[in-house]
């Protein structure tokens, strides 16, 4: 396979397009939180009450943003040790992007519905789809240095796609704890951002030898 990338598709527009994806996204969540409207609400002992109705909607907004907000953390620490793309690395962006995407739906009916087992099912679903196409991101670019930059320690790689396979399975276990009980399906799915979160703002061994990694040129 050719590792020159492809002409006129460079690194850094698939990191702009990914990007630009991840803004909208993180921005059309808030617009599920209903806001009250004037013909429902008489005073605000009323208002107060609906409100606090909102909590479902309010928690599953603060989850997702979280969990956006950690997807696109870790697609821009695996673009760092990345010096070019090709057809397939992109399309593998693409149905990552899919994925991701599809949030705001699933955000919304777990706001909504969230007592439902099948709405736990259908979020922790997209989730854990979302990081094994982030994983496979990083596995194909990374196998043999296929699009890598020169010097990627193998701890390194192998470091990451621990963290990343493990992401995914978190989810696939809220996947199945949620036909056990509801409840705790969705207390892994809201846990999981805030650990992955401290795991990220910590620093991590593995983040060292990164900064040894030379930048590639942003044209490549």
């Amino acid at each position: 396979m050719s590792t020159t990338g492809v002409p006129g598709l460079s690194k850094s527009r698939l990191e702009m397009l990914c990007d630009g994806i991840f803004a909208i996204v993180m921005t059309l969540l808030v617009l599920e939180i209903g806001v009250p409207s004037h013909t429902e609400i008489h005073g605000d002992e009323q208002l107060a009450r609906r409100l606090l109705d909102m909590w479902p909607e309010v928690l599953s907004y603060a989850v997702s943003f979280a969990l956006l907000a950690s997807f696109w953390f870790a697609h821009h620490f695996e673009f760092s040790f990345f010096a070019r793309t090709d057809r397939r690395h992109i399309w593998i962006n693409i149905l990552f992007m899919l994925a991701i995407s599809f949030v705001p739906v699933s955000t919304a009916l777990l706001g909504q519905f969230y007592r439902y087992r099948l709405v736990v099912v259908v979020y922790a679903g997209n989730m854990a789809v979302a990081g094994l196409l982030l994983f496979w991101n990083w596995w194909y670019a990374t196998r043999g240095g296929r699009l890598t930059v020169e010097g990627v320690p193998e701890r390194v790689r192998k470091a990451v796609s621990v963290r990343l396979l493990t992401y995914a399975m978190l989810f696939a276990l809220a996947m199945g704890l949620s036909w056990v009980s509801t409840a705790v399906g969705l207390a892994v799915c809201v846990a999981v951002p805030v650990v992955y979160i401290i795991m990220q703002v910590v620093p991590h061994g593995m983040d060292a030898p990164r900064e040894g990694v030379p930048e590639a040129p942003r044209g490549e």
